[in-house]
């Protein structure tokens, strides 16, 4: 009797994998904590951050990963092409604190984030045309993920709160 083949890991797992790895080096090294989401219904990690002395602040910033071995097919000069599918956009343009959508590049080891309500904000012909199932976002080359981005994250998420507190004080 021939023996049933075994699961593998694949390629894909290995760079998801590293894409997680890739993005929590440098939020630790921030001194914040990204927690996996073990059940992805449109984020990968959620962010959480710390003031200087250790204490946690407010609110959380949601993350979704996604990893790729041929990043190069999908550059056009200084920007990267990804298509989505609407129930992600749906989902994410809805949300009061930030999302950021990350593109892990398994060759090179970099990856590329995009802040999608700022993004979508700052050009009303980005957004979906009715009845369409996917749209495809523009991610800049001069997007790289670093330790900036996290605190450009951060801040995203500070300037939400006080702005969530400038209308809770005037009710």
């Amino acid at each position: 009797m021939a023996k049933a083949p075994k699961p593998r890991r694949t390629r894909e797992h290995v760079i998801a994998s590293q894409s997680f790895n890739y993005l929590e080096k440098f939020i630790i090294d921030q001194g914040h904590t990204a927690e996996r989401q073990s059940h992805d219904y449109g984020y990968d990690l959620i962010i959480n951050t710390y003031d200087a002395e250790g204490s946690p602040e407010n609110g959380e910033i949601r993350v979704q990963l996604k990893a790729s071995d041929r990043l190069q097919e999908m550059k056009h000069g200084d920007i990267i092409s990804l298509r989505l599918d609407i129930k992600h956009y749906e989902l994410w343009i809805n949300e009061y604190e930030p999302v950021f959508l990350v593109l892990y590049d398994g060759q090179a080891r970099r990856a590329y984030w995009l802040h999608v309500q700022a993004y979508f904000a700052a050009n009303p012909s980005r957004r979906p045309k009715r009845g369409a199932r996917t749209l495809t976002v523009h991610i800049p080359l001069a997007n790289e993920f670093t330790e900036h981005t996290v605190e450009y994250m951060r801040a995203r998420k500070a300037a939400f709160w006080a702005q969530w507190r400038k209308v809770d004080d005037h009710g």
